[in-house]
């Protein structure tokens, strides 16, 4: 690779981060290597400082690995990831495809430096044809979620703040311009993720699509006047003519 390689460690306990430091230094002593050590940080540095290789611990309180992992579509740039997981090896199958690798814990100096040649080679076959590497990630964390652990968070900005929204506290999500705007209570925060992406990712017994610009949660409606919703903070939401039957029935059926 030409220029300096920027790395993230993302992990929740300190030791474990300064392990796989000691041993990128060992590989690649001029990289420039960021820490974090919950997803929310991990969310700050990965939009402003662009690593192009990430070392991510799967299993975090708060934001874990695999909830950033679902929310990775907000950044469109390539990197190569490399997942920390103690997962047994039926699980860490998941991992094994692409340029993603896996460090299953406790892992050794030799099993550290494949993963790492590993992601190495698939930064660069990416950066040679032209792709980001989004896709890969993307079928990754689909199958992550093959037990249903549905989206617990969020990430939003609030007047250049950012925050992690649980989405239970979510009335709606509605979709604005380039970006998705997000109701709780009276408050109004603004994500990059796309509407049909949080769909994918939200538990459908919480939330509905009403209409192409917005999904609602069934614990925050108050009423259903004609074509309108009203949500407990008072917001008023169209539904549209072709979904109103499905909502209804949905309503109806968690009675």
């Amino acid at each position: 690779m030409n220029g300096q390689l920027r790395v993230l460690v993302v992990d929740d306990e300190r030791l474990a981060r300064k392990k796989v430091i000691r041993l990128l230094r060992r590989r690649c002593p001029e990289a420039q290597v960021f820490e974090a050590g919950d997803g929310i940080e991990a969310l700050d540095l990965l939009e402003r400082e662009l690593p192009q290789l990430v070392f991510l611990d799967i299993e975090m309180p708060g934001l874990s690995g695999m909830e950033l992992l679902m929310q990775l579509d907000s950044f469109g740039r390539s990197f190569a990831l490399v997942v920390q997981t103690a997962f047994d090896q039926y699980a860490v199958q998941a991992f094994d495809e692409n340029a993603c690798d896996y460090l299953l814990k406790p892992f050794d100096e030799e099993r550290f430096d494949q993963a790492f040649d590993k992601a190495l080679l698939g930064l660069s076959q990416n950066v040679e044809k032209g792709v980001g590497g989004l896709e890969v990630l993307g079928r990754l964390a689909t199958r992550l979620r093959s037990d249903q652990r549905w989206l617990r968070h969020v990430s939003a900005n609030h007047r250049g703040v950012g925050y992690q929204i649980p989405v239970g506290e979510v009335q709606c999500f509605r979709s604005s311009d380039h970006y998705t705007s997000i109701f709780r209570g009276k408050e109004e925060f603004l994500s990059k993720m796309p509407l049909d992406r949080l769909e994918c990712l939200l538990d459908p017994y919480l939330f509905q699509r009403i209409h192409r610009n917005a999904l609602v949660n069934r614990d925050f409606v108050r009423t259903l006047e004609g074509q309108v919703v009203t949500l407990q903070s008072g917001l008023e939401i169209e539904v549209s003519r072709r979904r109103k039957a499905e909502f209804v029935k949905w309503l109806r059926d968690l009675v």
